[in-house]
């Protein structure tokens, strides 16, 4: 490896090495000897300096110590290419730093040099770039004070000598005497007139000291070449030669004009030649270097090799321990912050998009405008955030990957300021702390920004803090709050500011003016090695702000395992599980914990085979979040028009037409994206099938923007003022709480276990006790799309997709199961999930309910005999009449009805009504399980449906599973399992004594609502009888009413809408029989012949009739009973007022008498000759009646008004029919 020259420099200003004579130069040879030994070459360079080519390092150090040679003083520096690794640039720091005092700052951070350079044609002003000389390799990044600055190399411009202009050297070391003219490149006197000549490149068409010379370009690129890539000057000189001439000879055209070969024969000779050049260029530079960098790459290798076989065991540990242990490829995350103006509609999809895209782990949000009507969520990220409360705007939020670990930080903050914190923790232990922060207006005090920075931990605080300092506005004014922050960086030695000087963040839209408003502090130790740059535009005037942190954060791990199932191998699925069978001969099995592991392997054997199963250490939501699939390329198009529009007038904001492009660009944009989006939930509308309600309801929810539940994997949890993050402690910790809930060592009762036991050894036949059919096995297969699974891993989607075949050897196992009373132990473990609780905190652990995950396979045989459980209670009325939840036909409805009900009755009857609302905690979970076996033992249930439901109940136990994490079993005593299907009816008939009301006997007369019809009557009395029957405790299996009515029992009977109340609640109270196992049957009999007991309903309506104090019920008035008693008001009231009036021409007569041409058979012309006589018509004269600005005249021409004489008798346009008409009245 050739090692760089040390250049040796007369620093006593007499003469350089090219002025001294032979033997002088012999002298110094011969110190240099002395000193370090023969070298391997030397040379005098342009400028009068020595190189001397060392042959190792060791010579070369040597070398460098050198301070005098035959007693005149030298300098041995290195080429300043060689140290090109060691001289950095930083920009943007203040002016009124002195060179001094930033020599201080950076004293302990390795720089030995500092200087200051000026202002490019103004020597005199300093600027705000500064080199600076390290004693080691350059850092990424220095920190002066509480800025963080990034380090640049440094590439000095070329020399060029001011006496002769000559590049390559300066004055100080030209060997020349005369003022050579920078003009023509000759030595005359200065009044002397000349031609332009440049003496580097011999060109008339510029001066020596022009920069655009191609010289001075090329002696620019050999320094750039040499900086970056660590060689010295007159390598990079020949390397950068060598290209210019391949370039030349690549496009060069031959000489010889005299033969002229065809032009696809020079282009293949051109190639030819160039390749050649390439080839030995490759061979020359490149092909040296790569061998360099493979006998490196061998070298570490090898020592790699030696440390893998060292540590050999302590790598299989960890290769054991890798699924409880995190694991990223790197230690840098992202993070993104962004002021919104307005996280919603439009912007919100933009953004949802630009995260997936990017993928950050925390996003920062200030100004989000969200309130408490509106929640959007996030598949891949938790929200944290602080709406405004008592105004319009402002508001803070946080996202977090679900995959992190994270704690919501108490902040406290005055009215200036909105915050909103997190603290996520990392692989070591340690913790982060993430602020989102907004100042509305720049009116804060150092304080407020203090208490944000007083941190425990490393922190990251950003957001649009509207703060204004030269700190990072070099050139802007100041303002409150940016003095604020800039004092409150000096005070805390711990915090930094890592934005970079007018990083520009914000783009005011009416101006075009760009500041930096938008900040991010952190602590010490993040700074030094964070990376901060703008991101792009996503319609808000603030541009988003791209943060890369080093730090290794603590990620969950994993999710359980799964099968991935194939639709196409269902056939062969079904095949393979047939087979196993056959094989095993599974009929002949009776023994049922055989049979039970027989069909688990078999059913194993086509999973194995057909599908594939989950890892469960893959890292859980590592994906980006999911594109929206209204997201298409109309929309993905806009938006770059928009960013590309919004760029353009960036650069030139003074241009109005450039911002209207931009504006119009962005209107565009957001009206596409609402309308894509609108044609998407269209779409999914009127895709909904009858049988798509789970997926409706999401939709709503999704519509209404109900958000996302926070799940515990993310979550801290708090308990006994000490935090749980990690997911092995939180396991643990809810297993403790969910299984304490469940009583435990309650004494056996010697009584009721009499009863159960005689119960189970009843042999009374009983139809709970047949065997299994096939169509109850084919009726309880699973419908639900759930992929939840219990230990054995068996999905619903695996029974749905059972061959017919298969379904009969399923049938065989429920049978040998349900009649030997054994339940398998697989189906007795329950995988408990903690679910958050609606509004309620997600760091307390009360505040979760476990959801037990069991098998689907034991679900299907519960879903069996939970429906045998249904009809025997049912039927023979064993469930409690007013209970309404967990019973077919019955829902929480029934009982608001039954309340509003009573509420009404008591309005009108002028009394309170009083409602008790009993609450029962943890009331699966405390169920009292010998108390439920005699209950059902004295229901009736008995026999081997009794034996099998208590094993079922029995020796339970539950684990509680958090992510992939699973903890410990523990047993369970009583208690029924959340989750499962027998569950809710096995509760209702724990409730069986629960107190209700018993009506008296029914034997009663009602005084209806003055003006109901006698249909409205009969109904009434239907609905009476029925509303009787209704209300036993004791439903008989069948009713029948008997009714004189029947149009009443037609309307009750057809399917048709109806106005009259009584109808509508009639229907209702005969479905609510069926339901309940009552059938209802309506007889029509004449006049009620041969009903025993009429005359003592005849007698009852008359007494009804004459009782001053009688039962009157309020019934409501169907609209057609409603006109006729108002026609019937109206008429009497009318007919009375005539009686008594005693104008002359008002006469009574009690017989009219009619005139023949009033009257006509056919409807439409009595209709016509009424309008006609009462002047009702479609005529000018009456809509001139009823509108004063109505023109009355005829619609003909005539100039008279039109009504009934006009048109019947004057108008010339109806002449032509006044004959037939003539006729008519004839």
């Amino acid at each position: 490896v050739r090692t760089p020259p040390v250049i040796v420099k007369l620093t006593d200003g007499n003469s350089n090495f090219r002025n001294i004579s032979i033997g002088q130069r012999k002298k110094l040879h011969e110190d240099i000897f002395r000193a370090a030994g023969e070298t391997k070459d030397s040379t005098i360079l342009m400028g009068g300096d020595l190189a001397i080519y060392a042959f190792d390092e060791d010579q070369q150090s040597c070398l460098l110590n050198m301070k005098s040679l035959q007693g005149r003083p030298v300098s041995c520096p290195l080429p300043l290419s060689s140290t090109a690794n060691k001289v950095g640039v930083i920009f943007g720091v203040p002016t009124s730093d002195s060179v001094e005092e930033i020599q201080e700052a950076l004293a302990d951070q390795q720089v030995i040099q500092v200087k200051r350079l000026p202002i490019r044609g103004r020597p005199n002003d300093p600027s705000e770039t500064v080199l600076l000389t390290f004693s080691s390799s350059l850092p990424e990044r220095v920190k002066i004070t509480s800025m963080s600055y990034q380090v640049q190399i440094s590439v000095p411009n070329a020399y060029r000598c001011i006496k002769c202009w000559r590049l390559g050297h300066t004055a100080a070391r030209c060997g020349t005497t005369l003022d050579i003219c920078k003009k023509c490149g000759k030595s005359h006197p200065q009044e002397r007139d000349c031609s332009t000549r440049c003496v580097n490149c011999a060109s008339s068409t510029h001066e020596s000291s022009c920069n655009e010379c191609p010289a001075y370009s090329e002696m620019k690129k050999v320094l750039k070449m040499a900086y970056l890539e660590g060689i010295t000057v007159s390598e990079a000189r020949s390397r950068v030669a060598s290209l210019a001439n391949a370039s030349t000879k690549r496009i060069a055209r031959p000489s010889n004009q005299d033969f002229q070969p065809p032009p696809e024969i020079s282009s293949l000779q051109a190639q030819v030649l160039a390749l050649k050049e390439e080839m030995r260029l490759l061979k020359e530079s490149v092909i040296p270097k790569i061998t360099k960098d493979i006998g490196s790459l061998a070298i570490e290798l090898s020592e790699t090799k030696n440390k893998i076989d060292h540590f050999s065991t302590r790598f299989d540990t960890w290769t054991t321990h890798l699924i409880t242990m995190t694991n990223i490829p790197s230690n840098n995350f992202k993070c993104i912050q962004w002021n919104a103006r307005g996280l919603s509609k439009a912007k919100l999809k933009e953004f949802r998009q630009q995260i997936s895209i990017l993928n950050p782990e925390v996003v920062l949000l200030s100004e989000t405008h969200w309130n408490s009507d509106f929640a959007p969520k996030f598949k891949s990220h938790h929200i944290l955030r602080k709406d405004r409360p008592n105004r319009l705007g402002g508001g803070v939020a946080i996202l977090i990957r679900k995959s992190l670990q994270f704690t919501p930080l108490p902040i406290t903050t005055p009215d200036t300021v909105e915050a909103i914190g997190v603290s996520i923790l990392c692989t070591n232990k340690k913790h982060i702390d993430f602020i989102s922060v907004y100042i509305p207006k720049d009116d804060c005090e150092t304080a407020d920004i203090e208490l944000l920075l007083k941190r425990d931990n490393d922190f990251l605080v950003g957001g649009d803090l509207n703060g204004h300092h030269s700190l990072w506005e070099p050139n802007g004014a100041e303002n409150k709050a940016g003095k604020s922050i800039y004092e409150a960086l000096i005070n805390d030695p711990n915090a930094c500011l890592i934005t970079p000087p007018n990083l520009n963040t914000r783009i005011d839209p009416a101006s075009g003016k760009s500041t930096t408003i938008d900040l991010t502090l952190t602590s010490s130790p993040l700074s030094t090695s964070a990376t901060i740059n703008t991101g792009p535009y996503m319609g808000s005037d603030h541009l988003p702000v791209l943060i890369t942190l080093n730090a290794t954060l603590y990620r969950q791990i994993g999710r359980p395992a799964s099968w991935i199932l194939d639709e196409n191998k269902w056939l062969l699925w079904n095949q393979q599980i047939e087979n196993q069978f056959c094989n095993r001969d599974f009929y002949s099995i009776n023994v049922p914990q055989v049979v039970t592991a027989t069909f688990i392997e078999a059913i194993d054997s086509g999973n194995i085979l057909c599908f594939k199963k989950t890892n469960p250490s893959r890292q859980p939501y590592k994906g980006q979040d999911p594109a929206r699939p209204w997201w298409n390329a109309t929309c993905q198009k806009l938006v770059k028009e928009a960013r590309r529009a919004f760029r353009v007038w960036k650069e030139a904001p003074l241009c109005p037409n450039k911002r209207t492009e931009w504006k119009k660009a962005e209107a565009k944009k957001r009206k596409t994206i609402i309308s894509a989006k609108k044609l998407a939930w269209t779409t999914f509308v009127s895709s909904l099938g009858p049988n798509d309600q789970p997926k409706m309801w999401s939709f709503v929810k999704n519509m209404v923007g109900k958000g996302s539940i926070p799940a515990v994997e993310g979550y801290s949890i708090r308990m006994n003022n000490k935090n749980h993050n990690t997911p092995e402690e939180k396991p643990e910790l809810f297993l403790s709480i969910f299984s304490g809930v469940h009583p435990s060592g309650i004494p056996k009762n010697s009584l009721l276990e009499s009863r159960i036991v005689n119960g189970l050894i009843a042999q009374t036949p009983n139809r709970l006790n047949d065997a299994i059919t096939f169509e109850e096995l084919d009726n309880s297969i699973p419908k639900s799309k759930s992929k939840a699974v219990g230990l054995d891993l068996i999905r619903n989607e695996m029974l749905k997709n059972l061959s017919t075949a298969n379904k009969f050897y399923l049938l065989h196992l429920f049978n040998r199961l349900f009649a030997s009373g054994y339940v398998p132990e697989i189906w007795k473990s329950a995988v408990v999930i903690p679910l958050l609780k609606q509004n309620k905190p997600a760091e307390d652990p009360n505040s979760y309910r476990p959801v037990s995950l069991t098998s689907c396979l034991g679900k299907m045989l519960e879903r069996i005999l939970a429906n045998r459980l249904h009809w025997f209670l049912e039927c023979k009325g064993l469930i409690n009449i007013a209970q309404a939840g967990f019973r077919r036909g019955c829902s929480t409805t029934d009982h608001i009805a039954q309340l509003d009900s009573y509420i009404k009755t008591g309005f009108n009857q002028k009394k309170c009504t009083v409602a008790t609302f009993l609450d029962i905690s943890k009331a699966y979970d405390s169920m009292w399980i010998q108390g439920l076996m005699y209950k059902m033992a004295n229901l009736g249930i008995t026999g081997q449906f009794l034996g099998w439901v208590q094993e079922f109940l029995t020796g339970r136990n539950m684990c509680v599973r958090i992510g992939s994490i699973v903890s410990s079993s523990t047993p369970i005593e009583n208690g029924v399992p959340q989750g499962a299907v027998l569950s809710p009816i096995l509760f209702n008939i724990m409730l069986k004594k629960f107190p209700s009301v018993h009506p008296g006997c029914f034997e009663k007369a009602w005084t209806l609502t003055a003006g109901s019809s006698i249909f409205t009557a009969e109904l009434n009395g239907i609905l009476q009888a029925l509303k009787h029957i209704y209300n036993l405790d004791d439903h008989p299996p069948e009713v029948i009413v008997f009714c004189d009515s029947s149009s009443a029992m037609q309307t009750v009977a057809s399917s048709s809408l109806s106005d009259n109340e009584a109808v509508t609640s009639t229907r209702e109270l005969i479905a609510s029989l069926k339901s309940s196992g009552t059938g209802t049957t309506l007889i029509w009999i004449p006049s009620h012949t041969g009903i025993d007991g009429n005359e003592k309903v005849d007698k009852l309506a008359s007494e009804e009739c004459g009782n001053q104090n009688s039962n009157v019920t309020t019934n409501r008035l169907s609209p057609s009973e409603i006109i006729s008693t108002i026609k019937s008001n109206w008429a009497a009231s009318f007919l009375q007022s005539l009686r008594s009036c005693q104008k002359s021409y008002i006469r009574m007569r009690t017989r009219l008498g009619t005139i023949k041409w009033h009257q006509h058979n056919n409807r439409k012309v009595a209709i016509c000759l009424h309008r006609l006589r009462s002047e009702h018509h479609y005529l000018n004269s009456f809509a001139h009646r009823i509108d004063q600005e109505a023109d009355p005249s005829c619609r003909n021409g005539c100039e008279a008004i039109e009504n009934s004489q006009h048109v019947l008798v004057a108008c010339p346009k109806h002449e032509a029919h006044r004959p037939t008409l003539r006729q008519f009245m004839d």
